[in-house]
């Protein structure tokens, strides 16, 4: 069994699935997701720079096998996974091919 797997990001538009996006990466298994973004330059969110605290890189599963839920991921996501098979990136381990979306940016509210 090889230790890369193929991974693919994909970005739906609410509105105009003329403007849905894609990413391709083959990476290590055990690299995070977020690591992985970070090498294609995938728009995965994140205002902690990945250390877990800000819960702004979910990403949701739609196939494949990631790594086991970490405590940090429980802790601040509580069982979402089992509901929505939403992940945050930066705690998410690769472990196979998987495809997952990532969300579209809400636009910005100014006062």
């Amino acid at each position: 069994m090889s230790n890369l797997s193929h991974i693919h990001f994909i970005q739906n538009h609410p509105q105009d699935p003329s403007q849905n996006k894609e990413w391709h990466v083959d990476a290590q298994n055990g690299t995070s997701l977020l690591d992985a973004a970070r090498q294609i330059q995938a728009p995965v969110q994140t205002l902690c720079h990945g250390i877990g605290a800000c819960v702004r890189c979910k990403v949701k599963v739609v196939s494949g096998q990631l790594g086991e839920i970490t405590a940090l991921e429980r802790d601040k996501l509580g069982n979402i996974y089992h509901l929505t098979k939403e992940r945050m990136a930066c705690q998410a381990q690769i472990n196979g091919n998987c495809v997952l979306e990532i969300p579209f940016p809400k636009p910005k509210k100014y006062k």
